[in-house]
């Protein structure tokens, strides 16, 4: 009994001598800490075979969400949303490839700030969005599209609605693909 109560005393000392102070640090910093102190960090930073090369710069991201049935029924997943991309041109191009996977996101339209619908394709087996722009753009041209989709009612890892009625997203920074286009 003797040494255990060493070892204990041992454990706790050493726990508060080289243990992480979250007091200060905001809800971000932490999964930041705990994100770049995990065994498994390696993993990412490898890059996907699916992930897109692109030839643009995204200027913002705007996301107007209805998530109401989020909270009227506690636990649901299911919200539409309308996402808007403004992105700058580095090389010409006509058409652009985002992130989104498939057994989430339901991509409904997509249309250019101006009204036009645009053309796109959702691969099932890559998880990528590749959207056919209406012309070719030159470099240092600046690209507004706005794309109207769905998310299923399904657990996937970033979006979350508790019981409790609360509505949040753990997802920095490969997680983002399973609740919008990016």
């Amino acid at each position: 009994m003797e040494k255990f109560i060493i070892a204990f005393i041992l454990f706790v000392t050493y726990s508060f001598v080289i243990g992480q102070d979250f007091s200060n640090m905001t809800g971000a910093e932490i999964c930041s800490y705990n994100k770049s102190h995990s065994r498994n960090i390696e993993k990412l930073f490898v890059n996907s075979t699916n992930t897109p090369k692109h030839s643009y710069d995204v200027l913002k991201y705007t996301l107007n969400l209805n998530i109401y049935n989020c909270f009227k029924t506690t636990g649901n997943k299911a919200y539409s949303g309308v996402e808007e991309i403004n992105f700058k041109v580095d090389s010409t191009l006509s058409s652009i490839q985002l992130n989104a996977v498939y057994t989430f996101l339901v991509i409904d339209s997509i249309r250019l700030s101006s009204g036009s619908v645009l053309n796109y394709n959702h691969s099932s087996s890559t998880n990528i969005l590749t959207v056919t722009l209406d012309r070719t753009y030159n470099v240092n041209e600046v690209v507004t599209i706005k794309i109207y989709y769905r998310h299923n009612n399904i657990n996937d890892g970033a979006f979350y609605s508790t019981t409790s009625g609360y509505v949040y997203t753990v997802c920095e920074p490969e997680g983002a693909r399973n609740w919008f286009p990016c």
